[in-house]
């Protein structure tokens, strides 16, 4: 199976060693977005105005495998702090819109850079409105055995090089 990473090009860095996002036959997968700017510096003290920046984080880097926010099919959204539930509820729901997502929320400790909101994603490559119609598979991409291109194809400028899964 081609896998193919993602990352915007005005996005948030990476804070390890993983990609952005992959992705894998239908779906793109993309990992904790932190509230942070294109420098690495976080942005907002509360948890909700952290969520406003992860969640724009998200909406670019989904940009960048031509896919929008209603091709998310699933959230984990990560709280250091479970009192900041309702806030940040609020946000999220001026972002996504019915039908929404499935979607599980957890307090834990402690996220990188001592963030207090981290949200990750799994986006259906397919029958989102960023990415109906037929693809014109750029010149780097060759169509899979299904005859689509991936995602990434249909914006040349951000798609990464696919690498066969061993």
């Amino acid at each position: 199976m081609d896998r193919s990473t993602y990352a915007a090009a005005d996005g948030a860095p990476a804070v390890g060693p993983y990609s952005p996002a992959v992705g894998a036959g239908d779906f793109v997968f993309i990992s904790g977005q932190l509230a942070l700017d294109a420098g690495g510096a976080m942005v907002g003290a509360t948890a909700a105005e952290q969520a406003r920046k992860a969640l724009e984080n998200l909406r670019s880097l989904l940009g960048s495998a031509g896919l929008g926010l209603d091709a998310v099919v699933k959230t984990t959204i990560f709280l250091q702090d479970m009192g900041a539930f309702a806030d940040v509820n609020a946000v999220y729901a001026e972002f996504f819109a019915e039908p929404f997502p499935a979607r599980s929320t957890v307090e834990v400790a402690r996220l990188p850079k001592d963030a207090l909101f981290e949200i990750e994603a799994i986006a259906a490559a397919s029958g989102s409105s960023a990415s109906s119609g037929s693809p014109t598979c750029s010149s780097t991409w060759r169509a899979s055995a299904s005859g689509r291109c991936p995602p990434s194809s249909r914006t040349p400028s951000t798609c990464r090089t696919p690498r066969s899964a061993p």
